[in-house]
This record gives C-alpha cells, structure tokens and sequence, in this order.
C-alpha cells in the first residue's frame, strides 16, 4: 500500500470540539472574570485518556516535552499547501515517538491523557488540545498560530467527524 504525503488527516478517530461548546474553538472565545474575551490558541477535541491520536500529515517530530499548563506535548511538522505548518497536540498520556523522528500522515503517535492543566479533569471534559503553529515554539496569545478550520476546512463544533 502506497502513503499519499500530501493528504491531511484528523487527530483522532472520532472529532468533535469539547461538549460542543464554541470557547473550545480557536479565537477570542473565552473570558476572564471581567468579561473582556481571551484567546484559546487551537481545538480542545472530546478524547477519554488513552485514546491513540494520529499524525495530521508526513513530516518530522519537532519535539516532545512535558512542561507547565500543556503538560505532555508534541509538535510535528507537516506539508500543507507547499507550506510547512506544525501540529501541536497537549495534554498527553503517551507519545510513542522522539525529535527527530520522521513520521507519515495517519501515523499513530501516542495516547491522550489528562496531563498539565487538564488534570484530574471530569470524564465529559477529558481532551485533546490541538494547534495549527506556523512555528514550533510561537509566541504569546495567538500569535504564530492559524486557525485550524483553514487546514481541516470547517471545525467539528457539534457534529464529530470520523479520522
């Protein structure tokens, strides 16, 4: 069986943005406690810990670390558009995979988990963090980051879609 390199495809087997609620989108979507809105850089998807998340597209491992409110993390990049953009997903259990490492789009890379700021979260609040970046390692706010919906064409807001 042949890889196409230039096919994109979703985290996770099934896609759907977290209790389909639009603060889990990428934006100005949420609020301090004075009301003025705050930024979410990506995509939190409903995943239970332990779920197998997958490659976006063909590309190299970036990095895998566990460091403050994103925990378990790993950045990879891939080919879009004859671009090269990095998928970044966080609040891992298990990557399977180190920097360097050359992957394949749909390749399994590890386990969803509950680490970082999403510990010891409820089970219907369980998730996959998820980022567009145009680099590894961006910058405050939304900066360095693109919406997710201009890679995936439209946001799985109260519909899941199938990886």
């Amino acid at each position: 069986m042949s890889v196409d390199y230039k096919t994109i495809f979703w985290p996770l087997l099934h896609n759907k943005i977290r209790r389909g609620l639009k603060n889990h989108t990428f934006g100005m979507v949420r609020r301090h406690k004075t009301g003025a809105t705050k930024p979410h850089q990506g995509w939190d998807f409903e995943a239970a810990t332990s779920a197998p998340f997958y490659a976006v597209g063909s590309g190299k491992v970036e990095f895998v670390r566990s460091h403050g409110d994103y925990g378990l993390q790993l950045c990879h990049s891939f080919d879009f558009k004859g671009q090269t953009p990095y998928a970044f997903y966080a609040h891992l259990e298990r990557c399977y995979l180190k920097q360097g490492d050359q992957i394949y789009g749909n390749q399994e890379l590890g386990t969803t988990g509950e680490s970082g700021n999403a510990r010891g979260a409820p089970k219907e609040d369980q998730h996959l963090h998820f980022e567009i970046r145009t680099t590894p390692t961006p910058r405050s706010s939304l900066l360095d980051r693109i919406d997710p919906v201009i890679v995936f064409g439209h946001c799985p807001l109260t519909i899941g879609v199938a990886g």
